[in-house]
């Protein structure tokens, strides 16, 4: 029992910095993707990944949504940092938007057409972790266009 209580402030510890860690590792996928999309402009088309062609508007891909501010934020006021593409890491991978607060990310994720249930499902996730992907997502020719893509 006495190690219990000894052990408590080391778990606070790692927890805080496993925390930090997170938060810490979304701001340099941020930068990397805001990087490639203002140094490359072929980067905005696909993710310019050289391992294959890019992607048809018709594909489907991965939408990732990270709360930037790590696991300990609160879910309304957080930023979130929206991405699509690939699940190779963030190879391939586009910057979409980032939104600050959870309303604004549920009108971002409808304006850009997905379907209601997705959007509730990822805003109810995101309320509890740091991270959600949503698969099979299609972003229409309008929302390209809109996204600049």
């Amino acid at each position: 029992m006495g190690h219990d209580v000894a052990l408590m402030p080391k778990l606070r510890s790692t927890q805080t910095v496993i925390a930090e860690t997170r938060g810490l590792l979304a701001q340099t996928r941020y930068r990397i993707a805001a990087c490639r999309r203002l140094l490359n402009p072929s980067w905005r088309i696909g993710g310019a990944s050289d391992r294959r062609a890019p992607r048809r508007a018709k594909e489907s891909a991965l939408l990732h949504i990270e709360r930037w501010n790590g696991h300990g934020a609160d879910p309304l006021a957080a930023e979130y940092i929206i991405t699509y593409g690939s699940s190779n890491g963030g190879s391939g991978t586009v910057l979409l938007s980032k939104q600050s607060g959870l309303l604004a990310l549920r009108e971002f994720l409808e304006g850009i057409g997905l379907a209601p249930e997705k959007v509730t499902a990822a805003c109810q996730v995101l309320a509890e972790a740091p991270r959600h992907r949503i698969a099979d997502v299609r972003l229409t020719q309008a929302a390209r266009h809109r996204l600049r893509l």
